[in-house]
């Protein structure tokens, strides 16, 4: 897979990660961009496996999802 396609994928970890941590940033609200905190918690306990899924991406990423929702969540 291209390098390129790997960083986008990085940075959506990264975002979903922000976002159920914290939350939009007010920029995002005034945007109208509506990531809720919710959305990404639930996307990031996601059990699907499908392409563009927080497992598929942990997985492509090389890492374990388990240990990322740990580092998120703290359980």
């Amino acid at each position: 897979m291209s390098e390129s396609i790997l960083e986008l994928w990085k940075e959506v970890l990264k975002k979903a990660v922000d976002d159920a941590k914290e939350g939009p940033s007010e920029r995002e609200i005034k945007d109208y961009i509506y990531c809720t905190k919710a959305n990404a918690k639930e996307w990031i306990k996601g059990k699907s496996e499908e392409p563009g899924s927080f497992i598929w991406v942990c997985d492509l990423l090389d890492l374990q999802p388990s240990a990322v929702r740990r580092e998120i969540f703290g359980r």
